[in-house]
């Protein structure tokens, strides 16, 4: 782990009669894999979810793995069945009944547009549904998920959907079984987004998001209030000629909110860490805090407020002294915005954290991407202590790795894994009828008589399993 900065305070918090544990851990699923969003979950452990690309058809696929506190692997799955192209994981929660609920977009080559899609499974990782959203011939995408009060899932992201030639903010309400209740569009006159949803005291919604303004040519950063019947109530956003992105969000012990994110420095063109607070009526920026950390890029993708009004931010930083990017951490003073102390993470290749979480030992969770030598990426995952720092050096884990040739098969699929393990195999139509299951008694599986269709293949030890596609001619 690469150092610059500590954080300045001796303790954040008052920890006695245990120590905490840390870990810097990365994984290599295949040549392209990147982890976006984790927790720690009830009873224990952490849960984790991101993409990976398969190498032998060259699209992505999400995967969750699941890890005991100590940050060594329980389970790791591969899930195939949502598209048959690329499907990109965008945000998990724990649900209510102590399930994983994943959000994303899943991409279809035949229709040429995009879906957002819910994939809801146990905590042994089976699929209880998977379910797309969205009308053919329109990009939709999935960003973030809460549950709300009542029932069921506010999930929000963007469709093209809401009005002709443009992308809305959309808000879907969604059943807990993954049936589709409703739909809302709020933005401005461009390309919008909502990145962020969260439910208020008053059982509305405070929205997070960006406008891509044509006219401008710049991006704007733009907070939404919505009543409990999901009417706009007011919006805030910065037309200038500067991007602005706002990321995500908080709300502070006395209803004000926080938004993270980053502004473009337009002598410099770089793009700046950005803080905003903005009071609960939306009419008064109580103050906008720019964070240059170098001459490069920085960017703020997540934050966090503790239970003592504490703010923890995590993101990127450009370090222009090394040329790399490298993942990063920091505490906020919620009166001013000033940066109490801060630190990076990293190696001499680029890192990156998409996001992370508190965790029940005051320390914090955090996943992304880190770059090894070969310009690849690999799954990132950081515990500190409550201090941000890490007491062991990285660790590299290696996974279970399977691949299977040809993807169009004819008669053989030859099959090459990583493990000594005894292996089952299953094979899958796409209906999900099991056609074949037993024990893999050699590298090669017959599927001579099979009639011509795409199948599933999953191979399953008693570590690891993985699931993979092919087209039968």
């Amino acid at each position: 782990m690469k150092k610059i900065y500590i954080f300045l305070i001796t303790t954040l918090f008052s920890i006695s009669g245990f120590s905490q544990i840390t870990f810097e851990h990365t994984f290599d699923y295949s040549s392209d894999d990147e982890a976006i969003s984790a927790l720690e979950i009830s009873g224990g452990g952490y849960i984790v979810c991101g993409n990976v690309k398969d190498d032998a058809n060259g699209d992505f696929d999400i995967f969750v793995s699941k890890f005991d506190a100590d940050g060594k692997e329980i389970w790791s799955e591969i899930y195939t069945s949502i598209g048959v192209d690329d499907d990109f994981a965008e945000y998990l929660i724990e649900t209510s009944d102590g399930n994983y609920l994943i959000c994303g977009s899943t991409s279809d080559e035949a229709s040429g547009d995009t879906d957002g899609f819910l994939l809801k499974i146990t905590t042994s990782g089976v699929e209880i549904f998977n379910e797309t959203y969205g009308v053919e011939g329109d990009d939709d995408i999935f960003y973030y998920i809460t549950e709300i009060t009542g029932g069921g899932l506010a999930v929000a992201g963007a469709s093209t959907e809401g009005e002709e030639g443009f992308t809305d903010g959309w808000l879907a309400l969604i059943d807990d079984d993954g049936t589709f209740i409703d739909e809302f569009f709020y933005g401005l006159n461009g390309n919008d987004e909502i990145t962020t949803v969260i439910e208020t005291d008053d059982e509305g919604l405070i929205m997070v998001g960006n406008s891509y303004d044509a006219v401008n040519g710049d991006v704007d950063g733009m907070l939404i209030k919505v009543d409990a019947e999901l009417a706009q109530e007011w919006i805030v956003f910065e037309n200038t000629t500067a991007d602005q992105f706002f990321n995500d969000l908080i709300i502070l012990e006395n209803g004000d909110y926080l938004v993270v994110g980053a502004l473009e420095d337009v002598v410099n063109g770089d793009m700046d860490m950005s803080l905003t607070r903005i009071s609960s009526d939306g009419n008064t920026s109580v103050y906008s805090y720019v964070f240059d950390y170098m001459s490069g890029d920085d960017m703020a993708v997540n934050a966090y407020v503790d239970a003592n009004d504490d703010i923890f931010i995590s993101g990127f930083v450009e370090d222009t002294d090394n040329g790399d990017i490298d993942a990063y951490l920091a505490i906020i003073d919620a009166d001013n915005g000033d940066i109490i102390g801060d630190e990076i993470y990293g190696d001499i290749y680029d890192d990156y954290f998409n996001n992370f979480s508190f965790t029940a030992d005051n320390g914090f969770i955090c996943v992304g991407k880190q770059e090894d030598v070969n310009g690849e990426f690999d799954v990132y995952m950081v515990k500190t202590d409550e201090n941000g720092d890490i007491n062991t050096s990285v660790e590299k884990i290696e996974n279970f790795s399977a691949t299977i040739t040809p993807n169009l098969a004819t008669d053989i699929i030859e099959i090459k894994t990583s493990t000594t393990e005894e292996l089952n195999y299953t094979l899958i139509d796409m209906s999900g009828k099991i056609i074949e299951k037993s024990i893999l008694k050699s590298n090669q599986i017959d599927v001579s008589n099979l009639e011509s269709n795409m199948y599933l293949l999953q191979l399953e030890s008693a570590s690891f399993k993985n699931t993979f596609k092919f087209v039968k001619k």
